[in-house]
């Protein structure tokens, strides 16, 4: 099982591929580099806040 780390490192990897792909091949795939986009956001923010909690958690 892929650690959330390395699932996060990948999916900035596709990311800028979908970049390159939006930049040479039209606009027609900007949905695919939006989607990464939002989930690399919302992964970041959700550890973010894990992060938080757990030093919350940890300093009572």
């Amino acid at each position: 099982m892929s650690s959330p780390r390395h699932s996060l490192e990948k999916l900035e990897e596709l990311r800028i591929l979908a970049a390159q792909v939006v930049t040479l091949h039209g606009e027609k795939y900007l949905p695919i580099f939006e989607r990464f986009d939002e989930e690399i956001e919302k992964r970041k923010s959700t550890m973010s806040r894990v992060a938080m909690i757990a030093s919350a958690a940890k300093n009572p």
